[in-house]
């Protein structure tokens, strides 16, 4: 299971990703987003969501792990 720390870093960078969105799509609706600028902030968009995925995997891998050990 993950200690405190480690789910406080996960609510933190999920935060940043969607603060990220949240930018991209105010700019792109106001018309002040280049296409170049779009690339590099979708791809560290991806790369941030694929941590998340990853650490999230882990913790529900944990749990089960931690439940079949109980029964």
């Amino acid at each position: 299971m993950m200690d405190k720390f480690e789910v406080e870093k996960l609510s933190m960078k999920m935060e940043a990703l969607d603060n990220l969105l949240l930018a991209m799509e105010t700019a792109i609706f106001s018309g002040n987003y280049d296409v170049s600028n779009f690339r590099r902030g979708f791809a560290h968009l991806t790369d941030m969501a694929m941590e998340v995925s990853s650490e999230l995997n882990k913790m529900v891998e944990g749990a089960f792990a931690n439940g079949r050990a109980k029964n």
